[in-house]
């Protein structure tokens, strides 16, 4: 099925009204073809008309899964897609799950802004088919700057670690991190002792 062009436009100039939205969720099919596809409108349109509605900015909690965030090509940017940008002007997020269909350029510097916009984040979890350019130097930024995070899922969307990176780091209020499949390599003591660094509590 083809989306009627004007439901996107119909359905977010609606959603100004919404002042207790906390938590969007967006979910959206695997099979159409990508010309058709419900997850092409809403990686191009959704996001954009979203995050200028006045309302979102008290948005607490946001999911796309399975979100395919189409690089902006045909305009030459080499950073993270347009759409993945704009989640940063959710200020008052504290969950955020994002599942990327496809490899996008995810990498430290989008991270780092990340922490610095979401102040009161408490879950987070990126998940990819593949690796994305981030490095576990890309997270000091969040331990460092997001006191309240508790759960941090980054399965298959970082690199091996780059141990010592985050010596002295310490976020003593995260319980949990999911990071299967996530391709470290090296030597384990080294990965437990980083761990050890970043989670002193556990």
């Amino acid at each position: 099925m083809r989306p009627d062009p004007d439901f996107l436009e119909i359905l977010t100039a609606n959603y100004n009204g919404f002042h207790n939205l906390r938590d969007p969720a967006l979910s959206t099919s695997l099979w159409d073809k990508p010309e058709q596809s419900w997850t092409l409108c809403v990686a191009r349109l959704f996001p954009d008309a979203l995050i200028t509605r006045t309302s979102f900015s008290y948005v607490a909690g946001a999911s796309g899964h399975p979100w395919n965030v189409v690089p902006d090509f045909e305009i030459g940017e080499s950073g993270p897609p347009t759409a993945l940008r704009q989640l940063l002007d959710l200020a008052a997020v504290q969950t955020l799950y994002l599942d990327l269909l496809i490899v996008v350029t995810l990498n430290n510097a989008w991270l780092a802004d990340a922490a610095a916009a979401w102040p009161n984040l408490r879950h987070l979890a990126l998940r990819a088919r593949k690796t994305s350019a981030i490095t576990l130097s890309g997270f000091i930024p969040l331990i460092k700057q997001c006191p309240n995070l508790e759960k941090l899922d980054v399965t298959s969307v970082w690199r091996a670690f780059d141990i010592g990176l985050l010596c002295g780091a310490v976020n003593t209020n995260i319980e949990e991190v999911d990071m299967y499949h996530s391709g470290i390599v090296g030597k384990w003591i080294s990965v437990f002792r980083c761990l050890v660094v970043m989670f002193l509590r556990n």
